[in-house]
């Protein structure tokens, strides 16, 4: 809400929704251009979070060539690497149970860095009588 009342946020939402789906409220290209010339963020607070554990994490990966990180590690720069790695790990295995969310777009963004194949490496390792898929 801004310093006027105007709830600035819901109304972002709905913005957004409009340019995504076919809906009542479909925005113009025209509208679209204005809003790009302003700066709008299509993407939500949520992916923009999403996207840099994402490039912190591919940046460990190519430095590292994995993703085997302890649950306590956080980056030179103070990134919490090893909790977003976990918080991935647990929305990979528990889809159902967690908040986080993994689209299919980031499930092929995490296969890119290795993300899967630690998971069943992990998991062979932990459990070397178990099948993994």
């Amino acid at each position: 809400t801004s310093e006027d009342g105007f709830p600035l946020g819901s109304w972002l939402s709905q913005i957004r929704t409009a340019r995504r789906r076919d809906s009542k409220r479909r925005l113009t290209e025209s509208q679209i251009t204005q809003l790009d010339s302003i700066g709008m963020q299509w993407e939500s607070r949520k992916d923009l979070l999403w996207m840099q554990g994402y490039k912190v994490a591919e940046a460990y990966f190519e430095a590292n060539g994995h993703l085997n990180v302890p649950s306590t590690y956080k980056t030179p720069e103070g990134f919490a690497l090893g909790k977003w790695v976990n918080r991935q790990q647990y929305a990979y295995r528990n889809p159902g149970k967690s908040n986080a969310t993994l689209s299919k777009e980031r499930i092929i963004l995490l296969k890119k860095i290795g993300f899967i194949e630690n998971l069943i490496e992990t998991a062979t390792k932990n459990f070397p009588n178990s099948e993994t898929a």
